[in-house]
């Protein structure tokens, strides 16, 4: 299981479409796992098996690779990496995007 492309354009469509709104990869996040928790939760079962202390991160990894490889369909355009606080209250590397 992993975020389809469909699902990624309800999320920008229902949360991040107003053009030029910049938003980062965490907040996309967030908003993926409101809408299609049960889609999230099977992402990070799948990523479990070799560590499941790393799940989250390789679950998010996964997303952030995803909106990359997906940026022309889903009308985002990736600025630059930013730190921002994750889950766990840590400040980690993350993308941020402007919504086309």
């Amino acid at each position: 299981m992993s975020i389809t492309l469909q699902q990624a354009q309800q999320v920008i469509l229902r949360h991040f479409n107003t053009p030029d709104l910049v938003f980062n990869s965490h907040e996309f996040i967030e908003k993926y796992r409101l809408m299609y928790e049960g889609d999230y939760i099977q992402m990070l079962t799948n990523n479990q098996p070799g560590n499941p202390n790393r799940s989250i991160q390789e679950t998010h990894k996964q997303i952030g690779a995803f909106l990359k490889q997906n940026e022309r369909d889903l009308e985002i355009q990736y600025l630059l990496r930013i730190k921002d606080r994750n889950d766990h209250g840590e400040f980690t590397p993350v993308a941020l995007w402007r919504k086309l």
